[in-house]
């Protein structure tokens, strides 16, 4: 075992399989967070008169929650992805695509399916004969609800229960393209991924299509681009950071917790700043996961430790957080619809669902991952 790294993120020589980035986990969990504040505001900020303007904004980040949670959860994936793959290319000389894809549809599609299936199923049968259903089942089963929501959804109230299946979506449609991209060589890879960037950032500034693969592929490339530079710059990377002192660090993250915050303050100071700030936000994710990855010294080691397990179920938590929403929604009693009350419930429903899926149902699927 390597001394350096096996310190910064868990167990890793050269004849492992996968490599863990155990610190990472409670950054899931995070994102999780923002998105489920923001999803609980979008839903109950108008009737929960106790809902102060203070709250709202920790809730949501200021509004900007729900995408930065997003945006995180697409920079991780990247990285990952890309770093299991350039490690299995490492070690054996070739990637093995077919069970590649084997490993994500097990990771991915049976929690998806059955969200899907008691989102078409349930909402409709709680709802009533006067609910009429805009989504269209096709585009989920063949992971385009994003499109679905592009071309479906501009004029209509969604389906309460299928509203975050988009990301998804668009991750696995980056998992069509992610591996060939690794058989470029040499230096043709990172001008390949540089390429995607500024592609997309084009795209996105014309077209203003948050939720367009080609506008989100700039945040996954940017996590791809992290991974290919530290897995052949690790020692360089442990010796810079162990050249920074935990208070400098300390004031990176918080600097970049205030653009977050700020960013519908820049906007309108900074007339370009809406073309870039996802970008950025995307850099200081990057920046996250490299600190958290490979330092060895963890300025965040104060946060609990139930939040990586948290994270290690954060997939059920992003999926099936709006069933607790809608449940909550349609049968709790007016007494209790405030914050204090509503929100905590919102959170332990969501927890418990994501425990009992990650267990009960996840579990066995993720284990036939070894095999492949």
């Amino acid at each position: 075992m390597h001394p350096v790294f096996g310190r910064a993120f868990g167990s890793i020589n050269p004849l492992m399989k996968n490599a863990y980035f155990e610190k990472l986990d409670r950054w899931r969990f995070l994102a999780a967070l923002a998105v489920v504040g923001s999803h609980y505001v979008t839903v109950f900020g108008e009737t929960d008169q106790s809902l102060t303007q203070f709250v709202r904004i920790v809730l949501t980040l200021d509004g900007s929650g729900a995408e930065v949670g997003v945006s995180f959860f697409f920079v991780l994936s990247g990285f990952l992805i890309t770093w299991l793959l350039q490690e299995e290319k490492t070690r054996t000389g070739d990637l093995a695509i077919g069970k590649f894809y084997v490993r994500r549809v097990l990771r991915i599609w049976p929690l998806y399916f059955l969200s899907v299936l008691i989102g078409f199923l349930l909402v409709p049968l709680v709802l009533g004969p006067t609910y009429h259903e805009i989504a269209d089942w096709q585009w989920y089963a063949l992971f385009l609800a994003n499109f679905d929501q592009i071309f479906h959804w501009k004029d209509a109230f969604p389906n309460p229960l299928l509203g975050v299946h988009w990301s998804v979506a668009v991750e696995e449609q980056f998992y069509l393209i992610c591996p060939w991209l690794l058989l470029v060589k040499g230096k043709r890879f990172p001008l390949l991924i540089l390429l995607v960037i500024i592609t997309s950032l084009i795209f996105e500034s014309i077209y203003r299509l948050p939720t367009h693969t080609i506008s989100c592929l700039h945040d996954l490339a940017i996590g791809c681009a992290t991974a290919y530079f530290c897995f052949w710059n690790k020692d360089r990377i442990v010796r810079m950071l162990d050249r920074l002192t935990p208070g400098l660090i300390l004031l990176f993250y918080t600097v970049g917790g205030v653009l977050i915050i700020s960013r519908s303050q820049l906007v309108d100071l900074i007339p370009l700043y809406r073309h870039v700030y996802r970008s950025l936000h995307a850099l200081f994710f990057a920046l996250i996961i490299l600190d958290q990855s490979f330092n060895r010294r963890d300025v965040l080691n104060w946060l609990p430790s139930w939040f990586s397990y948290l994270g290690r179920i954060s997939y059920g938590l992003y999926l099936l957080h709006p069933i607790a929403l809608f449940v909550t929604n349609s049968f709790m009693p007016d007494t209790w619809r405030i914050f204090w009350i509503q929100f905590p419930l919102v959170m332990m429903f969501s927890i418990v669902l994501s425990i009992l899926s990650y267990h009960a149902f996840e579990s066995y699927f993720l284990k036939l991952k070894q095999r492949f």
